[in-house]
């Protein structure tokens, strides 16, 4: 073995014993910038989405036809109904029932599932609550 083979074994051997500092941090802060351009890439495509929604949103209140129902307004409704139906029509009933004497079984009464009516109903309004129910159901917030 040469001395310029040995050389470079005890230089190898002294710069994992003593680190360049100003390499490591020079490596720490371009490992942080791609981390916060990769998070900014994601930043800004969520945007895109959401302007896009935005500007179609604008786009649909500002139709001048009025005489036809639009999807929107279609699904809007029938949302409106099923949470209309769940907190005042069902409970209603059942206090009518047994405020007449004739106790009614609240499984007997159609039984809708509100959280995909609220999940709807908050994509129409822009809240992404799908994501976040889903979240709280699965416990990890």
């Amino acid at each position: 073995m040469s001395i310029l083979g040995i050389g470079n074994i005890v230089l190898g051997i002294f710069d994992r014993l003593f680190p360049n500092q100003e390499a490591i941090k020079k490596a720490d802060m371009e490992l942080k910038i791609k981390i916060i351009e990769s998070e900014l890439h994601t930043k800004l495509a969520e945007y895109g989405l959401l302007k896009g929604q935005a500007d179609t949103n604008t786009a649909e209140a500002n139709n001048p036809n009025r005489t036809w129902i639009t999807w929107r307004e279609m699904i809007g409704y029938a949302c409106a109904t099923a949470l209309w139906y769940f907190w005042i029509v069902q409970p209603l009933l059942i206090f009518s029932f047994a405020a007449s004497g004739h106790p009614l079984d609240p499984k007997t009464l159609p039984q809708l599932d509100i959280m995909d009516i609220l999940i709807v109903v908050g994509g129409m309004l822009g809240i992404p609550l799908g994501n976040y129910i889903g979240s709280k159901i699965k416990g990890k917030h």
